[in-house]
């Protein structure tokens, strides 16, 4: 299975000037959505042999692990990704993005209450980890769990007013719940801010909409 939630896999490029210091989801330094181009090169076979050499050069380093763990993520091969963040969290019991990177995992592989947990223990070590609140709120809304979704998007954005990803599931949790106008909204927020699914989504609720006036 190919990961395609663009929460928390983060381009070698973005870190490697930092020795891998920032990953997922980090609230001023994530790197939400890319091009499945960007995807494709990141998770080249070539991207994580570096990386692995990196962690030779340095098997006590946590971030190092926390960078293959994405990388090796964003390619699919999830079993070796959380072995990778598990190992970093080994090292670093603190290290809040390796335990967001893990909760990917486990919500990819629906194990929604590993998932919580490793969510709200990031949430622990840094409470302005805006992207931590976002996957937080998406397990929630997995959940049907709507108003606790509704206050993680929410606080997502009152820390970072430019994530696109807080908008487009607010938008979806809009939809679900049948408030068309601000599910629009916030589609249209997520789209001017370069959200291809944001954009999508805004087209389909404002053709749903036109329809539902013609009727």
């Amino acid at each position: 299975m190919s990961l395609s939630h663009p929460l928390s896999w983060i381009r070698p490029g973005a870190v490697l000037s930092l020795l891998f210091a920032v990953a997922v989801g980090a609230c001023t330094t994530v790197t939400l959505a890319t091009s499945d181009a960007e995807d494709s090169r990141s998770a080249a076979p070539t991207n994580i042999a570096s990386l692995s050499d990196v962690i030779k050069r340095n098997p006590n380093d946590p971030q190092a692990y926390n960078m293959r763990g994405s990388v090796l993520g964003r390619a699919g091969r999830l079993a070796e990704a959380l072995n990778d963040f598990n190992e970093a969290i080994s090292l670093d019991p603190n290290y809040a993005q390796a335990y967001a990177n893990r909760a990917l995992v486990y919500r990819e592989t629906n194990k929604l209450e590993l998932a919580l947990s490793d969510y709200d223990h990031a949430l622990t070590i840094d409470p302005n980890y805006a992207a931590g609140y976002v996957g937080r709120g998406m397990v929630y809304r997995q959940q049907a769990q709507p108003t606790q979704a509704l206050q993680d998007f929410n606080k997502a954005i009152a820390l970072n007013r430019t994530n696109l990803l807080a908008y487009n599931n607010l938008g979806n949790l809009y939809l679900k719940t049948g408030n068309m106008g601000l599910a629009i909204s916030n589609f249209q927020k997520a789209c001017d801010l370069g959200n291809k699914k944001g954009c999508s989504n805004l087209q389909s609720a404002q053709l749903s909409m036109k329809r539902q006036a013609g009727q």
